[in-house]
């Protein structure tokens, strides 16, 4: 998101519009999670009511803009997968998995890089200590 001060900007930019939109709107959401830029939303009515929601959102601010997916079974969050598992049907709980995206190469650091020259062989270092 760019500077250090990004996401609490965004917070702070967040915090009114958001509960003003949420509290005027006449379906209220089960479940409204937000983390910097990224909501999770439970929505309790119909896909066309969902549509018509966002459509709200959209239009109350020129520069503020939600995207959203949606699924009757999964959705992506982060870094989760929230699913209908063995548990739904019993619980009305939802299951959690890791989630990858799909260019993520698995590729890391080794651990030697990122470790500073243990033997003290670092000439600029010792002259520092004189």
């Amino acid at each position: 998101m760019g500077t250090k001060m990004a996401p609490a900007y965004a917070n702070l930019f967040m915090a009114e519009p958001e509960e003003r939109l949420l509290s005027n709107y006449h379906i209220k959401p089960i479940i409204w999670k937000r983390y910097i830029d990224d909501v999770l939303c439970v929505w309790p009515d119909t896909e066309q009511e969902l549509e018509k929601f966002m459509n709200y959102l959209n239009s109350s601010h020129d520069t503020i803009k939600f995207t959203y997916e949606h699924s009757k079974d999964s959705i992506d969050f982060l870094d989760v997968t929230l699913y209908k598992g063995n548990r739904h049907d019993r619980e009305q709980k939802l299951d959690v998995k890791p989630f990858f995206k799909k260019t993520n190469k698995f590729q890391y650091l080794q651990y030697y890089i990122l470790k500073p020259n243990q033997r003290g062989n670092d000439e600029t270092a010792k002259s520092m200590l004189r």
